[in-house]
């Protein structure tokens, strides 16, 4: 399908509506030795690590650039130089790139929240009713469709009032403890078969039936033994976001001046 298709993405891309929080700052702890410092003096972040004839992040870019977005912002925090000798200013993608790098601890879990939420302050994007904020992960290997998922956002959000959007993935029930799962309104739960397989297969029955592009996320829950993980269904971290939201949701990224989380049991 082309970009034709997508009236609504493609007029709010052209209108400048669509901007982009690039998350690039993670550890890569399951790439063993390529990201390593410890063992490997070439070690990289994952980002920069190839893939093909790709760097990671270049999956993103690239689709990105497909579907006609040609601004970024990138947070760096672990090697960011090894991110800085892949991108570049990004004129080699025909783009234009800023490069942002954490100075919060790399531990603190308010981090990847806050550096957008603060992003989207600083440059007004909250005050924004139409602005919308795609918020991908760059250590992904992936061929999503941006144009579509960005469509779909869009048209949930006249039809149903969404803010927001996660775009997700079936994996192996015997896998699920490496990924975030999510709960949707009205899915199959895992209690009620016998197998896994039987268990997949419905989801997948359920998401070409339902139409579950437009399903409501129940729950979300982080990497969790298998027993409590919530579905089949894997977060694949490319979020989108209304950047209203952010007027909300400013305050519970933000802390105090001694580095205390305003709101603590968000924190936690």
């Amino acid at each position: 399908m082309t970009m034709a298709n997508f009236s609504r993405a493609l007029q709010a891309i052209q209108h400048g509506r669509v901007r982009t929080a690039i998350l690039a700052g993670g550890f890569g702890h399951r790439l063993d030795a390529a990201t390593d410092q410890a063992r490997n003096m070439h070690a990289v972040a994952k980002p920069a690590c190839t893939v093909g004839n790709l760097r990671i992040i270049e999956f993103t870019i690239r689709a990105l650039r497909k579907a006609g977005i040609s601004d970024f912002h990138i947070f760096l925090c672990f090697l960011p130089d090894s991110i800085r000798q892949v991108v570049g200013n990004g004129k080699i993608y025909g783009a234009n790139v800023n490069l942002t790098e954490s100075t919060q601890e790399l531990t603190d879990p308010l981090d990847t929240a806050s550096v957008v939420g603060n992003l989207v302050h600083k440059n007004g994007w909250a005050k924004n009713d139409g602005d919308v904020i795609l918020v991908p992960s760059a250590d992904i290997v992936h061929d999503i469709n941006i144009a579509a998922v960005l469509d779909r956002h869009l048209e949930n959000r006249e039809q149903h009032g969404a803010c927001a959007t996660i775009v997700s993935n079936i994996v192996p029930w015997n896998t699920v403890e490496r990924f975030g799962t999510m709960r949707l309104e009205g899915m199959p739960e895992r209690k009620a078969f016998k197998s896994n397989l039987e268990f997949e297969d419905a989801v997948g029955t359920w998401l070409t039936n339902r139409q579950a592009a437009s399903a409501k996320i129940i729950e979300f829950r982080e990497k969790a033994h298998r027993d409590a993980a919530l579905s089949c269904l894997n977060n694949s971290s490319f979020y989108i976001f209304d950047a209203v939201l952010f007027r909300q949701l400013l305050p519970m990224f933000t802390k105090d001046d001694k580095g205390a989380a305003l709101i603590p049991e968000l924190f936690q």
